[in-house]
């Protein structure tokens, strides 16, 4: 019994999946033309292939569940418990003279049984994908929300006079309005990437409070400020009174992730002239590896909120489909022969392949199904490009192996400063693999792992292991200070063995501070030895500040030094035992192993680990 509202505990009856049907859940929202009224739904259950429904993409936030909502039961009302934005969304939907069916998470799935999300997750691809409408709730109005989609309609969208927003001043409180808008928390989850991306894009609509727009009038909106900010736009002349005049340039990072979501609804499927679905364009691996900063709540929703929309992974429902699949080998049934056969039958006949979801298995299984997933569907050359590709969230209660890499390896993180609000502030060099889509380096020669290597084993004493093939190239001999901040410490000229006062630079020194690459990972642009030459001359015996020649030098020296900081920071510079010069991780030690994994496009830094008595007392177990 609520304490509350003295109505009885709702409790959700099981939902019955059934082969080849749309099992699924759907509100009635009961009409009233009161708004304050009390809000009352019917919980429905449907199989079948077509009902008429909205869905809802929504923020959960960070709020208890404290707000009472009457579900209709058979026996009477019950009490059941939503957030207060929830409440709010329901509110601002609700019909005043008729019923309204809807989806939402949040009541629809029962999220205290694993069983049915494991099921119901899976399906998010259809759910959105099948509703007459998505309804994008963005929370409560404001002067500012009001604002933004006024000067949205009226302003941005008119083109004859964009060019004349973005030069004149006048304008500017209208871009602010747009730019806090796109701020909202709705645009930094990482479920709301599938969730818009499969809605019907003509009818969806973003609402905040009474305020609405369609999703194609906002998207429209905020892919012109994208190109308004490599334009006329001066984002130096916008200031935030609230927040200490503090200007826009600062203040960019936020808004990129309602940029990045636009063009992701536009990148990652191509529309299709003889098929209904659109066709998804993007591996798996490039989803979770590249859209890092959304996020979740729910660790092992950093991969199943990108399962729907990836061109190599999808989900099964029935036995019959089970059958066919590579998860109904189970790594706990010990049969090696077997699963070797299956698995190579996999690879050669199955181009998209079952990823399981399972919401009780421990996060480590989760992740280690993920890498074991995304080397298999990669290019043999870059397989194991996955290792060095930060992608894994950061949780308090977790110590995951070495080959899982976490964010704080990711190169920019958002931060909140005092009156600033959030910035995107740089926290580590650019990863040298790239993104998954093609290889910068080929230091395999194009040789992958071997198929015939099981890569994980599911012996307790080496669960945490990788098992892989290559070789030790050499042994770190020498260590430079780390560049901090970018900035090149004075110990690197002498290791590089040069003299900036008489000598050009050696060919292997200015290579590596720019990792042989220019922009864009094409070849070295041909004045980078000059410009080289030309920073070092000036900064002999001192620390390089990179930053300041940056924001203070030529436009050729800022393009030079942009990418040796991409590049060097919190790396360090290291002479190998046979004198290779090169870049190595922060934390690597002399005499740790730079070795060439087959699969792995750039070389890596190992270190030898001692076993404990506990590992030996482990394998003997097993």
């Amino acid at each position: 019994m609520c304490k509350d509202c003295c109505l009885p505990i709702f409790q959700y009856e099981n939902l019955r999946f059934k082969p080849n049907q749309f099992s699924i859940r759907l509100i009635k929202l009961h009409p009233a033309s009161n708004p304050n009224a009390d809000i009352v739904i019917e919980l429905l259950k449907n199989d079948t292939e077509r009902p008429l429904y909205d869905a809802v993409s929504w923020c959960w936030g960070k709020g208890g569940w404290t707000r009472p909502v009457r579900a209709r039961c058979e026996e009477g009302d019950c009490c059941l418990r939503i957030s207060e934005n929830l409440e709010s969304a329901l509110r601002h939907l609700r019909f005043t003279d008729k019923f309204r069916t809807l989806w939402i998470d949040a009541i629809c799935i029962d999220q205290s049984n694993s069983v049915e999300k494991n099921k119901q997750v899976p399906m998010m691809s259809e759910i959105y994908g099948k509703a007459q409408r998505v309804c994008v709730w963005l929370g409560d109005s404001d002067d500012n929300s009001t604002k933004a989609i006024k000067f949205i309609k009226k302003n941005v969208l008119d083109l004859h006079s964009f060019d004349n927003i973005c030069r004149d001043n006048s304008f500017a409180e209208g871009w602010i309005s747009l730019v806090q808008f796109m701020e909202r928390p709705w645009f930094s989850r990482r479920w709301v990437i599938q969730e818009i991306a499969l809605a019907n894009q003509r009818t969806a609509i973003v609402m905040c409070g009474q305020e609405s727009i369609s999703w194609a009038e906002f998207s429209e909106a905020v892919s012109l400020f994208d190109r308004a900010l490599s334009g006329f736009l001066d984002l130096s002349k916008l200031r935030f009174p609230q927040r200490n005049n503090v200007s826009y340039s600062t203040r960019y990072a936020p808004a990129l992730g309602a940029i990045r979501l636009v063009k992701a609804t536009n990148e990652l499927f191509r529309a299709s002239f003889y098929n209904e679905s659109p066709a998804a364009l993007r591996s798996l691996e490039y989803l979770v590896s590249t859209f890092t900063m959304y996020e979740t709540s729910e660790p092992r929703d950093v991969i199943y909120s990108l399962l729907s929309i990836s061109n190599d992974a999808f989900r099964f429902d029935s036995p019959q489909d089970a059958n066919n699949i590579e998860v109904q080998v189970s790594p706990f049934d010990h049969l090696p022969v077997v699963r070797k056969l299956v698995q190579s039958w996999m690879d050669e006949h199955i181009v998209r392949r079952a990823f399981r979801v399972d919401y009780d298995a421990p996060i480590i299984e989760v992740y280690k199904q993920f890498v074991s997933f995304a080397i298999s569907k990669a290019h043999p050359s870059r397989a194991l490009d996955i290792i060095c590709r930060p992608w894994a969230p950061e949780l308090r209660n977790e110590e995951f192996p070495s080959w899982i890499s976490t964010l704080s390896n990711a190169t920019y993180k958002l931060v909140d400063q005092n009156a600033v609000g959030q910035r995107l502030v740089r926290r580590n060099p650019d990863t040298l693999v790239g993104n998954p889509n093609s290889a910068t380096y080929n230091a395999s020669r194009n040789i992958g792992p071997p198929k015939s290597v099981q890569i994980f084993r599911y012996w307790k004493s080496v669960d945490r292991s990788m098992f892989l093939n290559g070789f030790v190239l050499d042994r770190i001999g020498n260590l430079a200070f780390p560049s901090q901040l970018g900035h090149i410490p004075p110990e690197w000229v002498a290791m590089g063995n040069w003299d900036p006062k008489f000598d050009e630079p050696p060919e292997e020194f200015w290579r590596t501070l720019v990792a042989d690459r220019g922009p864009e990972d094409r070849d070295p642009l041909p004045f980078y030895p000059r410009a080289c030459r030309e920073v070092f001359q000036h900064s002999i015996d001192d620390t390089l500040d990179t930053t300041m020649l940056i924001n203070h030098g030529s436009s050729i020296i800022a393009d030079f030094l942009k990418r040796v900081q991409a590049v060097i920071w919190n790396r360090r510079l290291m002479r190998t035992q046979r004198s290779w010069l090169g870049l190595a991780p922060k934390a690597s030690q002399i005499g740790d192993l730079v070795c060439i994994l087959n699969g792995c496009s750039v070389p890596v830094v190992l270190r030898k680990v001692q076993k404990s008595p506990h590992d030996f007392e482990l394998e003997l177990k097993d």
